[in-house]
């Protein structure tokens, strides 16, 4: 019913599996769940909608992968309510955007799904394009317009947590090469994150729109992260050596990873300006390219690499 996206899908995953039939209460809760969820997906649609129509490419894709795990999520729940057979028909693991099944789905739905899910439901799935989505959504849930807002922000925003970290990090990205679209209560406050690529990623972004920002919270913030983030903000840090870059070129390496995970390993490699040709023992290195023309090396420890994967 709540925590970390990945958790909950896990649970439900497992559940389902085992063919447990809800009743009662129990079934009441996985009902209120999936509104919730219907809900969620909603917003996603309007921000993924938004940064596609601006060409925010990386943030269009983080989004639309949380969007799916939104939806797998309520697949697993259906098939709790309706039956494994009945949640195929419903939402085929196949992604499919076609009339034919926005009407398979819209009959399926009325047939075997009551309320108070099957209205929400119907408008999600029973409409073959986002926008027919975001317009029948908007009748059941406050769905914002974004449309000439900035879908940064309003991800940043303290009442947007239905995203991972990953997303966020683009968002914050991308305030930082605009300049704009994060105030400072907000900047602020990411600096404070457990999560280092967060933390870069504010600091990024106050240097580009107000480094004064940074002058109150510096003193608050515990080592090592503060010379890590004073080094963002003063731009002694070069950006290949940040966890975003380092995160987006594995995702490139190895892109049936999701980023959310590879920023666990992406934390762990090693970035040199300077470079010798020659193997690095007990490590992988890729020579790289960098901004001011030089040539510089990733290396990530191949004991990193197993920690990672086992």
């Amino acid at each position: 019913a709540s925590g970390q996206m990945g958790v909950r899908l896990k649970a439900a995953s497992a559940v389902s599996g085992r063919g447990w039939s809800p009743q009662g209460k129990q079934r009441q809760r996985i009902e209120e769940t999936i509104i919730e969820i219907v809900h969620v997906v909603a917003r996603l649609i309007a921000m993924q909608s938004e940064a596609t129509r601006n060409r925010y490419f990386l943030l269009s894709a983080a989004l639309e992968r949380e969007r799916r795990m939104n939806c797998e999520l309520i697949r697993c729940l259906l098939s709790l309510l309706a039956g494994r057979a009945a949640s195929e028909i419903i939402f085929p693991r196949k992604e499919d955007d076609s009339l034919c099944q926005a009407g398979v789905a819209s009959e399926a739905i009325e047939s075997v799904i009551e309320e108070p899910i099957r209205r929400p439901l119907r408008a999600l799935l029973g409409n073959s394009t986002d926008s027919y989505r975001l317009a029948e959504l908007s009748v059941y849930f406050p769905v914002r317009n974004l449309r000439g807002r900035s879908v940064s922000s309003f991800l940043l925003a303290s009442e947007q947590n239905i995203t991972g970290i990953w997303s966020k990090a683009c968002a914050l990205h991308l305030t930082a090469t605009e300049g704009r679209g994060l105030d400072r209560e907000s900047a602020v406050s990411y600096l404070f994150s457990t999560n280092p690529v967060l933390q870069e990623e504010s600091a990024r972004a106050i240097r580009k729109i107000n480094p004064g920002w940074y002058g109150d919270a510096e003193a608050r913030l515990p080592e090592p992260a503060r010379t890590r983030i004073s080094a963002v903000i003063a731009g002694t840090i070069p950006e290949s050596a940040m966890i975003f870059e380092k995160t987006r070129f594995l995702s490139l390496c190895f892109n049936n990873i999701p980023e959310e995970k590879m920023i666990m390993l992406a934390s762990r490699m090693h970035y040199s300006e300077s470079y010798d040709a020659g193997a690095l023992p007990g490590a992988i290195s890729w020579v790289v390219p960098s901004k001011n023309g030089k040539t510089g090396l990733y290396s990530l420890a191949v004991a990193d690499i197993a920690a990672f994967v086992f």
